[in-house]
Formats: C-alpha cells, sequence, structure tokens
C-alpha cells in the first residue's frame, strides 16, 4: 500500500473528500463491502457443503511422455465433445482428478493423447467426496474402439498401446456403478449462490443507472479477493493442482536459508528442476527471494508452506484493494483486476506472475494519468519523493520480474516520451518496431533462421537502426526547443534510477554464473543431464519428431499459420484461457460463459477505440497502449512457436496493464456508461466462472 507524503500526494492520486460522496449520492464504501462479504461468505459456505454434487473421477496413471488425455462421459446420450474434459498428463506416476455432474453414468471414453505410444492406466475411481463412498471401475472391462494396438489387463492395472501413427485413439470403459442423487442440497446450494450473483448484478446495474458514480471498484475488488482467499486457503495442498505451483514453491523454499542466487549447475537445486531440465530458480525473477522472506513473518502462525506462500500473492491482491480504497484516482488502473477470473486464479495460488502484474499496475498509477506524479515531476513540478521512489523501485523490480512484462517497461518509457517530449506518431512507431524486432531475436534466437531463412540475418541489426533512427528524431526535436531538455533529463534520470534497482540482481547473476552465453551453455548441459527424454537438447536437435511434441515446432517445419490456428491452437486457447481455464489447463467453463467474457471485454475494447477516435486528445496514449498489446503478443506467439508452445492467457497479462495506463490517461472514459456496462458484464460473468466452475474442482479435492 503507498502512505502518502503530504498534501501533493492526496492530489496527486487520491480524493478523500467524503463531502463529494454524498453529493454524488454514493453510500458509504464500509455498507457496500459489509453486504458484499456477507454474501460471499455465504456462497463459499453453500458452495463447499451443497452447491455441487461432489463427485469426482480419479485417474491414476504412469507415462514417460507429458501429453493431453480426454475424457468423454456417457450420460445416454452418447459421447460429445461438448461432454468431455481434458487434462494434461505428467510423466511419471500421478493421480487426476475431473469434477462429475450429478447426471447418471453409464461410460467413459479415455482417449490417451497420439503422442503417447505407451500408457499405464492404474485406477479409474468414481468418489464421492460427501458420503465418502468410492466406487473402483474393473479396468478389465476396458476395450478398445479406434487405433488402440492392445490392451494388456492384470491384476494391478492395464497397459494401453496406440497403434503407430495413430491420430484418435480411444478405449471404452463401461460404468456399472450408480450413486444415489442428493437433490435437496443441490437445490439449496445452487438457490444461494444464484441469489448471490443476482445480488451483485442488481447492485452494480442500479449503481450505475446513477448519473456520474461509474462502477463501485473497491467494493467489487473487495468481493473478488474473498473469492481469491477462498481458492488460496480451501484448494489442496498435499497434490499439484495449479499450473507448476510445486515448481514455484521449490525455488522459494531454497531462498529460505540463501540470500543470493544459486549456480545454474548447483546441487542443492537439483529438486527444484522440471521435466524440462531447468528451474525457476536460474531466471532472474526476484519473486521467489521475496516471498520466501515475507512468508517467513508469519510462519509462527503454523501455516503449511504452500498456504504460506500462497498468502503472499493474496496479500499482492489485498494491497491493490487498499490502493483503491484509499485513492479513488486509482480506480481507472486497478479496475482491470474485474476483467478475467483467471486474474483472480493467478492471485490465488503461488507462482512469479501475480508479483510481476502488481508491479505493473503500481507503476502505472504513478505515471499514466494526465497530472501523474511522474508526469509532473517530468514538467518541473514539485512532487513527493515517495511516491517517486514507489515508481522507481516499481519499475525497476519488473524488469527483474517476469520476461514477457519487459514490455511493459518499454511502453512506459514510450508513453511518457510522447507526452512530454512531443514527439511525433512516426518516431514513436519507428521506436516501437525497433523494440519487437529485437525482442523477435532475443526470443527466437537461432530458430530466427528456421523461421525467417531469407530476413533472419537483417533483423537483428533493423532493431538497432530503428531504434537509434528513433533516438536520433527525439534528441533533434529536444534540441530546437529548449524548453524539452530539462524534461529530457529528468525522464532519464528515473529511468536511470529504475536500472539501477534491477542491475544489482543483474550483477549478481553475471557474477555466479558468468555471462549470459556461458550461463546457457551450463544451462543447457544440466538438461541434457536432468531432463525427461522428450526434452533433452539433444532430442530435439538430432531426433526433432521424437521430441515432445510442442517443444521447436519452427524446426519441425510447422508454419506460423498452423501455430496460431489449426492443429496447434496457440489464439483458440490462450484467448480461452485469457477468460478463465484452471488447473493444468484441464478445468473449462461452460461455452456460453466464454461467450459472454468475450463480448463484455471485447466490447470494453471497442469503447476504448471509439473513444480515442472521437477524442484527439487520446489517440497517442491509444496508440502506445495498442503497440504494447501486439509486442506482448508477439512475444508469446514467437516463443510459442520457436521454443515451446505455451497458449496460456497468463502470458498475455501484461496487455491488462497497457489497458490500465490508456484508462488513467482518460479519467471520463471510465465513467462513461458503456465502459462501466461492460467491466460490470466482465465482473459478473467473472464471479459466475470463479464460483460455479473453478472452486468446486478444486476445494475439498
Amino acid at each position: 500500500m503507498i502512505v502518502p507524503d503530504g498534501k501533493d500526494s492526496l492530489q496527486d492520486i487520491g480524493d478523500h473528500s467524503s463531502v463529494e460522496r454524498k453529493k454524488a449520492g454514493e453510500p458509504p464504501a464500509r455498507f457496500i463491502a459489509f453486504w458484499i462479504s456477507v454474501l460471499t461468505f455465504a456462497a463459499i459456505y453453500t458452495l463447499l457443503y451443497g452447491a455441487d454434487s461432489g463427485r469426482q473421477l480419479l485417474i491414476s496413471l504412469t507415462t514417460d511422455q507429458r501429453g493431453e488425455f480426454q475424457v468423454f462421459f456417457d450420460h445416454g446420450a452418447g459421447f460429445s465433445e461438448q461432454d468431455s474434459s481434458r487434462i494434461v498428463v505428467r510423466p511419471g506416476s500421478h493421480t487426476y482428478s475431473i469434477r462429475l455432474t450429478e447426471e447418471p453414468l453409464s461410460a467413459l471414453r479415455l482417449d490417451p493423447d497420439p503422442t503417447i505410444v505407451r500408457m499405464r492406466l492404474d485406477t479409474v475411481v468414481i468418489q464421492d467426496r460427501r458420503s465418502a463412498h468410492s466406487a473402483t471401475l474393473r479396468l478389465t472391462d476396458l476395450s478398445p474402439l479406434n487405433e488402440i494396438a492392445s490392451i494388456g489387463p492384470d491384476e494391478t492395472g492395464a497397459t494401453v498401446v496406440t497403434a503407430p501413427n495413430a491420430q484418435d485413439p480411444q478405449t471404452l470403459l463401461p460404468v456399472h456403478e450408480e450413486f444415489a442423487p442428493r437433490a435437496w442440497e443441490l437445490v439449496i446450494g445452487r438457490a444461494c449462490r444464484g441469489l448471490l450473483l443476482l445480488t451483485l448484478g442488481f447492485a452494480v446495474v442500479f449503481r450505475m443507472a446513477r448519473p456520474s458514480i461509474g462502477v463501485p471498484v473497491s467494493s467489487l475488488i473487495f468481493g473478488a479477493w474473498m473469492l481469491v482467499a477462498a481458492m488460496a486457503f480451501t484448494s489442496p495442498t498435499s497434490q499439484s493442482v495449479h499450473p507448476d505451483e510445486f515448481s514455484h514453491l521449490a525455488a522459494a523454499r531454497y531462498y529460505y536459508s540463501h540470500w543470493i542466487p544459486p549456480r545454474a549447475d548447483s546441487p542443492e537445486i537439483i529438486g527444484s528442476y522440471s521435466a524440462y531440465g531447468a528451474s525457476y530458480l536460474n531466471e532472474l525473477d526476484i519473486v521467489y527471494p521475496i516471498a520466501a522472506k515475507v512468508s517467513q513473518l508469519w510462519e509462527v502462525f503454523g501455516l503449511e508452506e504452500t498456504t504460506s506462500l500462497r498468502l503472499f500473492n493474496v496479500l499482492l491482491f489485498g494491497g491493490l484493494l487498499g490502493i483503491a480504497a484509499i485513492f479513488q484516482k486509482s480506480w481507472p488502473t486497478v479496475v482491470v483486476l474485474l476483467l478475467t477470473p483467471q486474474v483472480w486464479y493467478v492471485f490465488s495460488y503461488f507462482n512469479a506472475d501475480a508479483l510481476a502484474l502488481f508491479l505493473s499496475l503500481v507503476a502505472t498509477m504513478m505515471y499514466a494519468a494526465p497530472h501523474s506524479p511522474v508526469s509532473r515531476f517530468i514538467e518541473g513540478e514539485r512532487v513527493s519523493r515517495a511516491v517517486l521512489f514507489v515508481f522507481v523501485v516499481a519499475l525497476g523490480m519488473l524488469a527483474v520480474s517476469k520476461r514477457n512484462y519487459l514490455p511493459v517497461v518499454f511502453i512506459t518509457a514510450f508513453f511518457l516520451a510522447a507526452r512530454h517530449l512531443q514527439i511525433t506518431v512516426a518516431t514513436a512507431a519507428l521506436g516501437a518496431a525497433g523494440v519487437a524486432l529485437l525482442l523477435l531475436k532475443a526470443i527466437a534466437g537461432a530458430a530466427l533462421f528456421v523461421m525467417f531463412p531469407r530476413t533472419a540475418a537483417y533483423i537483428a541489426p533493423a532493431g538497432v537502426a530503428s531504434l537509434a533512427v528513433f533516438s536520433f528524431f527525439t534528441l533533434w526535436s529536444v534540441v530546437r526547443r529548449p524548453t524539452l531538455r530539462p524534461r529530457l533529463y529528468r525522464l532519464a534520470t528515473i529511468f536511470a534510477l529504475a536500472l539501477a534497482v534491477a542491475l544489482p540482481r543483474v550483477i549478481v547473476d553475471i557474477a555466479i554464473n558468468g555471462s549470459p552465453g556461458a550461463k546457457s551453455i551450463r544451462m543447457s548441459a544440466v538438461a541434457e543431464e536432468r531432463a525427461q527424454l522428450p526434452f533433452k537438447p539433444s532430442t530435439v536437435a538430432s531426433n526433432p519428431q521424437s521430441s515432445y511434441p510442442g517443444l521447436a515446432l519452427a524446426a519441425k517445419g510447422v508454419t506460423l499459420s498452423e501455430v496460431v490456428g489449426t492443429p496447434y491452437e496457440w489464439f483458440a486457447s490462450s484467448w480461452r484461457s485469457f477468460l478463465g481455464v484452471y488447473g493444468y489447463m484441464s478445468v473449462y467453463a461452460p461455452p456460453i460463459l466464454y461467450s459472454f467474457l468475450a463480448a463484455a471485454f471485447t466490447s470494453l475494447c471497442f469503447c476504448m477505440a471509439i473513444w480515442a477516435f472521437v477524442h484527439p486528445g487520446a489517440r497517442a496514449a491509444f496508440g502506445v497502449a495498442v503497440a504494447g498489446t501486439g509486442l506482448v503478443i508477439l512475444g508469446s506467439i514467437v516463443q510459442s512457436w520457436a521454443n515451446d508452445l505455451q497458449g496460456q492467457g497468463r502470458y498475455l497479462f501484461p496487455v491488462l496493464a497497457m489497458m490500465a495506463a490508456y484508462l488513467q490517461s482518460q479519467p471520463e472514459l471510465s465513467r462513461s456508461r458503456f465502459v462501466a456496462v461492460s467491466i460490470s458484464a466482465c465482473f459478473c460473468g467473472s464471479t459466475m466462472s470463479f464460483l460455479t466452475v473453478a472452486l468446486p474442482a478444486f476445494v475439498n479435492r
């Protein structure tokens, strides 16, 4: 939370006028927060004790490859794609859980990944968490349906071998066990949950109907925070149910007893290696030492390790809530927390994305508004040093956080340069193009010559040349206007201080692991030794077709259109998971909910574009936000094409920081009726997704 330093800071960021609130007819925030918290807790209680069937399908299987496993359910009308679930299976022996409905189940269709030649099913169990009743299905009844070479059942399971060059292997498993329904519990639970959603919806609609009020941001974020905390404290900690959480935990665990990062090949971090033969400790991410040290502050309360580290992310969300509650002028920034339930999910378990998003939003509050503290400093006005300190530290820490947030740092520089140095749109576009070309080279590496064989050698020089021309025209503009020189000096000072915050982490890493080239060689050697066979660098280099299907797609001859569209579906996967996919990309909401969230989010983007078209003063900020969005999307696509297919929406979260900067720069836009409707619709859809899909999938597992 930011503690303002004097009167200037209150004018810069917040507005505490209770008189203005009363004139506007706004009800007390404490009253709104009270009834939202009561309803949220009531919904969570009924959710835990009667809002879902309490039944789950537990599949224990063993494989030596990573892949996707799809389960179809026959409720008496045959199998369909709409009534199926996907789970990502990992090398080794693991148990996977899928939530079941109340409908009677007559058969299962188990479709292994075509790339997994051999897989052993150990047990398939239907379990009722409420009655503690369970039924183990007979794997001797498992029969082939399509492209299965053999099924070898025995006393302890069944071994499934797919046919050579299989495209859609299928097996059939009949279900003979029946579970008695508990209709009254479901009716009560769903009624209470529906009442909550209906109440929230009416509250928001009536709120918007009052002129000049807008969305009650702090109150809605409070309700979201309750859901975040519910997921953090009720989801399992004994098994890895959230994406790579155990790998993040292992990285943080190292810093319980250390202060400096390890060597890339240190024996101390063997336990943190993934199937890729890599560790999060080899990254520059600053989150692990911070979370480890901070979480030790509340270890005296006896919290389990996983819960303790999850609490760190939960409190980050609470910090943004505190800022929204105290400083009302920050609402256009923090309102992006209401746009998608995937943001709430990221804050509900331990990972490296939550801190990076937190830092990017804090920095945005400091610089994006027309009369922000950073802008006033660049213009030579007197502002609070404490606020500038927060901005510099946030920006510097962001530079050594998740790599996909680096575009936020560049866009911050472009945004402030466009505002205060009066650079033209063409000059700004040239700078953005230079960053995009260098970003392409940095992410793709040697794969660039496979992706663009004719132009690869010119991409990096073209990027450097573009930035050089951008710098020349920017400096020339400043030289021609002496009044701009002090602004340039102050802008350069801010980013130099941010660089000073980030440099110690980089210097320490170089001192321990050597130059980036030497560190890369050491990491490749470790990956060759520790990675699973399909993930070894030697497998990718010498026999790419035998490597994990999502690795080095460009080297395997996959085109860009195939990565983005069919068959690899980067766009569809990223877009859907941006709107809320939980677990290891295995827990999906109903299609209609994705359509609703997509319509609400798209309408918000449309309103932002129309505002820039109608208001010329908003076009520069909108153009910079669009450029930043393009950089983020480019980085994700190139990473998936050149290195590892990762169509995950959380990698696009820096886009939210770009949107926040634009909304913060246009205060009137965030209070317009159509924007308020779009944001409110996003919140209602997000609440429904989290309450009806995310929480039931994990609580009491």
